[in-house]
């Protein structure tokens, strides 16, 4: 497993570099006519299968990004449990230490 600050940069980058693959594999399968029209490949072609193939292909990178994201997210928050439970446990005996020191002290508003 990579570390968190890496699985992020990871992400970032490959979220910057994809449209420019897209554009990539669109241009080795346009003519030169479709080229200018597309904008080099970063428009949308009128080739239904390749269009069909970009969108599967981008469907599957964007289900990995969450697999990574939320694999990573998971550990972080064990990791949260793992410390905050104690944390909870002693703020809740010092309420109740507090509550008791105040009831026997007399002040009471009531």
């Amino acid at each position: 497993m990579m570390p968190l600050v890496i699985a992020v940069g990871y992400m970032i980058i490959l979220g910057l570099v994809r449209p420019l693959r897209v554009a990539r594999l669109r241009r080795h399968a346009l003519g030169f006519g479709e080229k200018v029209t597309t904008l080099g490949g970063l428009l949308r072609t009128r080739h239904l299968e390749l269009e069909l193939a970009i969108d599967a292909a981008r469907d599957q990178a964007s289900l990995s990004k969450r697999i990574l994201f939320l694999s990573r997210a998971q550990r972080v928050f064990q990791l949260w449990h793992v410390i905050h439970r104690p944390f909870s446990y002693s703020f809740a005996a010092l309420a109740v230490i507090h509550i008791a020191v105040v009831t026997m002290m007399g002040y009471v508003w009531w």
